[in-house]
């Protein structure tokens, strides 16, 4: 849980996709949908899990191998899987994306979450 997503939600500011991938934590008021979204590196695969608030619904994992928006850019991410929500873990192939840095994007229904991982 954290107070910059609880403020947004609560005061009706949507930021813009890109910002709003950027924060960390999910909003203390209103439904989520996902939440500690981890991942896990290994060989040519992320292993990744989540807590689901939810026995419906999917869940879009997004990746990228940069961090642009640190220097005022857009990371450009790509669609890797959609799963069910209730499956609480995926493990995404990344043998077509190699790279030594991952921030992976946990798109639910009400909230989203990030996680990094990196070598």
């Amino acid at each position: 849980m954290d107070i910059a997503p609880t403020i947004l939600r609560e005061l009706h500011i949507d930021p813009k996709k890109e910002q709003l991938w950027e924060l960390d934590g999910v909003p203390l008021t209103g439904p989520i949908s996902v939440a500690n979204g981890k991942a896990v590196l290994k060989d040519d695969e992320l292993h990744l899990t989540w807590e689901s608030f939810g026995q419906k619904g999917k869940l879009n994992i997004y990746i990228t191998t940069t961090n642009l928006f640190a220097q005022g850019g857009q990371d450009k991410y790509i669609v890797k899987d959609r799963v069910e929500l209730k499956s609480k873990k995926a493990v995404i192939d990344i043998s077509d994306f190699p790279a030594n840095f991952y921030k992976v994007i946990f798109e639910g229904e009400y909230n989203i979450v990030n996680t990094w991982v990196a070598e």
